[in-house]
């Protein structure tokens, strides 16, 4: 699974579903929020700004638009990806 912990909330990378393909095309990148601090796969040491697969110092963005509940990424070979924050329960 490829998740990241951000605010206190874990977001899912939904860049390739194929139900957020449409949405892609809405969203634009917002300001710098953070980056990526530790990289781990136990969830007992997963706080803010851990993830699963992103590698250290990857770089966190918000949306433009002031939405929540979507991160956007870019990793070190440019390519975009979106993370979804996940709903509780």
């Amino acid at each position: 699974m490829d998740v990241l912990k951000y605010n206190g909330f874990m977001y899912n990378n939904v860049t390739d579903l194929e139900w957020f393909e449409e949405m892609k095309s809405n969203i634009q990148k917002g300001k710098e929020i953070g980056e990526i601090k530790k990289v781990t796969t136990s969830s007992l040491f997963f706080s803010d700004f851990s993830a699963t697969k992103l590698p250290k110092g990857t770089i966190l963005y918000d949306t433009g638009d002031g939405k929540t509940g979507v991160i956007i990424v870019e990793t070190e070979d440019e390519e975009t990806l979106y993370y979804m924050q996940l709903l509780e329960g």
